[in-house]
């Protein structure tokens, strides 16, 4: 909520913030990418007001990715998730997915900040001991307080991973259909297509490709096909 204030007020001050008013969603775009491109302002609301004007204009994908990277500076600011649930439900991607639980919950805990996944991992442990040795006898509720002790846990190997290794980059697809490869050559079959909008993850990349992956689906995409989550 603080961050979405600061995103109101800063965003009012900007000049772009009036043509934004008017409707003149595209006038307000190239001013705020002016204002991003010489890092002036906070990053966060910037983004966030790029994601508005995105999605104004119905360049849904882009929207995604401009949400996407202001929620890295404003973890779980609960105005930016619901922008970017509204954009992904628009873009049909709630209706696509085939997503594990553990991939579910891996996007869950890269989306709050080190410091709420931690407090998260605690309250989450804390419930599920507490609560296991309460329900001696109560067989349901001490199946609710094991998911809620596992969940901790997973929270916890989360905070670490994360603590003690680089991030695996993020990437958002921004055309229509995003052919895969198994391998970076033209020439090579596709072997599966991402939807505009998606949410990957960045292995490793060149010039020109990237192997990607999402859920059970690994391969090779072309750069100019993603737009990075930075």
């Amino acid at each position: 909520m603080i961050g979405m204030l600061m995103a109101l007020v800063l965003g009012s001050m900007h000049p772009a913030f009036d043509h934004y008013a008017a409707g003149e969603f595209d006038v307000a775009l190239e001013q705020f990418e002016a204002s991003l491109v010489q890092d002036t302002g906070a990053l966060g609301p910037l983004l966030y007001n790029l994601g508005n004007c995105a999605y104004r204009l119905d360049r849904l994908a882009e929207a995604a990715l401009y949400y996407r990277r202001a929620s890295l500076r404003m973890p779980a600011d609960e105005q930016i998730e619901f922008n970017l649930g509204l954009t992904e439900r628009r873009l049909g991607l709630e209706l696509t997915r085939a997503d594990s639980t553990l991939e579910r919950l891996r996007d869950w805990g890269d989306r709050l900040s080190l410091g709420q996944l931690l407090v998260a991992a605690g309250v989450l442990q804390s419930l599920g001991i507490l609560g296991l040795a309460w329900a001696r006898r109560r067989s349901l509720w001490r199946v609710i307080f094991f998911m809620s002790l596992l969940l901790g846990v997973a929270a916890g190997a989360r905070y670490l991973q994360r603590s003690w290794f680089a991030a695996t980059p993020a990437g958002v697809v921004l055309v229509t259909r995003a052919p895969v490869r198994s391998e970076p050559h033209l020439d090579l079959p596709i072997i599966a297509e991402l939807p505009a909008g998606e949410c990957i993850r960045i292995l490793e990349q060149s010039d020109r490709w990237m192997r990607v992956e999402r859920a059970k689906l690994e391969g090779w995409v072309e750069r100019s096909d993603v737009g990075l989550v930075d």
